[in-house]
């Protein structure tokens, strides 16, 4: 197995003491992380980034590259597994846990469903895992600085229906979205 990071004690907090790096979220969210990624370092310089770096392996190199795309699944294994350590009974039993987005839409055959797998991965299993989020166009991947709004613009929600129980797609309106 490559060099992953160890699986930490417990999951971090973004605090007062790093929310300036994040831009995107408020005090007021309960934003929870397992390890910190060294920005502009090499998947060689850090075990953190190595395992970002293979579960972040494009779709395509399964067969244009599969010696590289081998080091895909166990990334997306060791991160369940570190999940499977990290997250509380109580979330794992109440929570909704919802996948971001990959940058590709799922009829894309670059679509990557990572998070989606890590989270089915988990053991024991998370009781609720539901993709409410979903792109309605493909995105620059790694996009930095893009606002919310425009992310906001490329996103669709999927909805639970009230009398079927089935999910059915509803577009984001973008004027419900401005910032």
């Amino acid at each position: 197995m490559p060099n992953y990071p160890e699986i930490p004690d417990r999951l971090l907090e973004i605090d007062e003491l790093i929310i300036s790096e994040h831009w995107h979220i408020d005090l007021d969210d309960d934003c929870y992380f397992r390890w910190e990624r060294i920005s502009g370092a090499s998947y060689l310089e850090s075990a953190t980034n190595q395992l970002i770096a293979n579960l972040q392996i494009p779709m395509n190199q399964r067969e244009a590259n599969p010696w590289r795309f081998r080091y895909k699944a166990p990334a997306v294994r060791y991160s369940a597994q570190a999940l499977s350590a990290l997250i509380p009974a109580d979330w794992r039993d109440n929570g909704t846990f919802v996948p971001i987005p990959p940058s590709r839409v799922k009829d894309d055959p670059d679509h990557d469903p990572r998070v989606l797998a890590v989270l089915q991965a988990v053991n024991p299993a998370l009781a609720d895992v539901r993709e409410l989020v979903l792109l309605r166009e493909n995105a620059e991947a790694k996009a930095k600085n893009v606002c919310a709004y425009r992310k906001c613009h490329r996103v669709r929600m999927a909805q639970e229906s009230t009398t079927s129980g089935s999910l059915r797609e509803q577009e984001v309106r973008n004027e419900e979205h401005r910032m």
